[in-house]
């Protein structure tokens, strides 16, 4: 029994590393894509990444924690 909830635990958070590895991924990513910078959606792309990146990380890490819990709840009505 206590492997099993190690295991689940261990697996919580893998899940819980991945998600906040891709936040910080989105919120430093220069998504030119090769467009000028002065086009209007290179402008647009910026303005999201900047906005990202100011969400503290208390907030980062309720909003991760949130899904995680729908995500197990949403699974858990499938079976």
């Amino acid at each position: 029994m206590q492997r099993i909830f190690n295991k689940h635990m261990s697996l919580q958070r893998g899940r819980r590393r991945i998600l906040q590895h891709f936040w910080k991924a989105e919120s430093q990513n220069e998504m030119g894509n090769g467009k000028p910078k002065d086009s209007p959606e290179w402008v647009k792309q910026n303005i999201y990444i900047d906005k990202i990146a100011a969400i503290p990380d208390e907030v980062r890490d309720a909003v991760i924690e949130k899904w995680l819990t729908y995500a197990k709840s949403e699974n858990l009505t499938e079976f």
